[in-house]
């Protein structure tokens, strides 16, 4: 995904992502959505131009990217939802969403965390270092919430 992202010029590497947070990625990565104000999770989905993109494997964070999604999304609600289910993004962690952009993304295949806030960084760390993560996901796929 972070590649075809470069190459479209969606993605631009984050530089601020000290490399004492980075982990070898083997295998299938998970990849995370989180929709930014400035550096913390955007209060609400649809109010943010750009996207934190997290690549995770072995409970560890492979890569970020920052997505520059651009001011298109705005026009219509959906637009940032859209561009998301062309994505290779598996999950979104995210702040408020509206009922309507949560259902779409959930039926294209995207799971749905919502109310979140704080620094990106540090939920995203969190949910990995407490295997939060991990365990919803196992949850889901028994076919539990």
């Amino acid at each position: 995904m972070a590649l075809s992202l470069l190459r479209s010029g969606y993605l631009h590497a984050d530089a601020a992502l000290p490399p004492a947070n980075l982990k070898y990625c083997s295998g299938a990565a998970m990849i995370l959505g989180v929709p930014l104000f400035g550096s913390r999770i955007s209060p609400h989905f649809g109010s943010s131009s750009t996207l934190a993109v997290y690549e995770v494997h072995d409970q560890g964070i492979c890569k970020k990217h920052i997505w520059r999604i651009g001011q298109s999304c705005f026009e219509h609600p959906m637009g940032l939802a859209r561009k998301l289910a062309d994505s290779d993004i598996h999950i979104l962690i995210c702040g408020g969403i509206q009922k309507q952009c949560k259902e779409w993304l959930i039926r294209h295949g995207i799971r749905v965390w919502e109310n979140y806030r704080g620094e990106a960084e540090e939920v995203v760390t969190s949910l990995l270092a407490s295997e939060t993560l991990f365990q919803k996901l196992q949850t889901a796929q028994k076919g539990g919430r």
